[in-house]
């Protein structure tokens, strides 16, 4: 099965050698984002729901972009 790496600049990325996602076969294997907002590169607020809504639109973005 042929494995492919999917990092984008829309989310926040942790380390280089680690891709936002991975594509294997049919099926997208996101890892963790954090709720930063790539516009400002800051928290999307204090608020634990703030982030938590930003760390699900980065997981939409890099599902959107595999």
């Amino acid at each position: 099965m042929i494995k492919q790496g999917i990092s984008i600049p829309e989310a926040p990325e942790y380390d280089p050698r680690y891709s936002q996602a991975v594509r294997a076969g049919n099926t997208v294997y996101v890892g963790g984002t954090m709720g930063v907002d790539m516009k400002t590169g800051q928290f999307a607020g204090p608020t634990i729901r703030q982030q938590a809504h930003q760390s699900l639109l980065n997981c939409q973005s890099i599902l959107q972009a595999a």
